[in-house]
């Protein structure tokens, strides 16, 4: 099951990744954005990372149960979006800038964010209180793509402005997720 709600997740990251909107920009369709307001902060509940050889063949996953502790925050600012991660001993802590896109009529889009000049787009979809993140990336080391989801369980509407302004900076070639903290001989 948790397989099948993943390969549904990768389809809907895909289809608004080819059919998405911008929100501010002159002209086009008008843009229903989400009836939740994305703004707030979030706890991590879990995550997946599938891995892909160069062919695009599956080589493995890795989740929240493969390591004995894990915990993140993100926190969702009118402009600024940020996250911190635990994975066992090693810590990562990422902000920047965004823009928003959703797809017409749903609670599905991405954030384009900006993390010191490095651009990234971050998939979402998003019911009640739960948010799901979907980001796509390279392991140069192995050669492997990946494929991440992160889920995530809003706890507040509000964002502690200390939180919002960090400026740390992504030190792996990961810059939103735990794809950048984990050591894969170890798992894989």
């Amino acid at each position: 099951m948790k397989r099948l709600v993943r390969v549904g997740i990768m389809i809907i990251a895909g289809i608004f990744l080819v059919t998405s909107c911008g929100g501010g920009g002159g002209g086009g369709e008008k843009v229903t954005p989400p009836t939740v307001n994305l703004t707030g902060t979030y706890n991590l509940i879990g995550f997946d990372v599938d891995y892909y050889d160069g062919g695009g063949f599956y080589v493995g996953s890795i989740d929240e149960t493969d390591f004995s502790s894990w915990s993140g925050v993100m926190k969702v600012g009118v402009t600024t979006i940020s996250q911190s991660l635990t994975l066992e001993s090693d810590v990562m802590g990422v902000s920047g800038t965004y823009v928003v896109t959703y797809t017409n009529g749903t609670a599905v889009g991405y954030f384009t964010v900006n993390v010191g000049g490095q651009i990234d787009n971050v998939g979402f979809a998003i019911d009640g209180n739960i948010m799901t993140t979907y980001a796509e990336g390279y392991v140069s080391a192995y050669g492997w793509d990946y494929g991440e989801w992160d889920y995530w369980r809003k706890v507040s509407d509000s964002v502690s402005l200390s939180a919002v302004n960090l400026s740390i900076e992504p030190d792996s070639e990961n810059s939103f997720g735990f794809a950048g903290l984990i050591e894969l001989e170890n798992f894989l």
